[in-house]
């Protein structure tokens, strides 16, 4: 059986669009996709010269990056900024808060581009700010998004979560 999605529910204070930040994060940058099995002895390395080297052994899992994601981070209207793009902005060094100057590590990753609603990604793709109403996201090209919660969510909400789902299913 094959899952193409999933529905996280847990209480306030869980830090669910923190985890989705994380999510976001690793389908922008990571081996986010299958890339087959290891025999063993495979080596990933990061490409943005971070350090960061794994070796697999046999029968492990083997990820690849996606050549250009597109990541929506959904809002329900103009003025807000997700909870969850606000945390990918931080963690790629866009905040001017940082203690002692020093930045998080996913800050010197080279090509970064990004202003308050949106982030280009070094080898194409971007991360984005959505807030237009649900019918301007029929037909998007995204591989990975974040709605807003629907705790809350009104009819326009939940259409917009369809809409969402049903587009981003399609494209990887």
């Amino acid at each position: 059986m094959c899952y193409d999605s999933a529905f996280f529910s847990r209480p306030k204070g869980c830090d669910k669009s923190g985890l989705a930040a994380r999510l976001a994060l690793f389908e922008a940058l990571g081996p986010c996709r299958f890339g087959g099995w290891a025999r063993g002895g495979e080596v990933f390395e990061d490409p943005w010269g971070l350090g960061f080297r794994y070796v697999y052994s046999p029968g492990e899992p083997m990820g690849k990056p996606i050549k250009a994601p597109v990541i929506q981070c959904m809002a329900t209207e103009q003025g807000q900024v997700s909870n969850v793009f606000e945390t990918i902005w931080y963690n790629l060094g866009g905040a001017d808060d940082y203690d002692n100057d020093e930045l998080p590590p996913l800050a010197q990753v080279p090509g970064i581009a990004m202003n308050q609603e949106k982030v280009l990604l070094p080898k194409g793709g971007e991360i984005r700010v959505a807030t237009a109403s649900s019918s301007a996201k029929d037909g998007g090209r995204e591989t990975f998004g974040c709605p807003p919660p629907f705790r809350t969510a009104g009819g326009s909400q939940r259409t917009t979560g369809r809409s969402f789902r049903r587009d981003t299913f399609v494209h990887e």
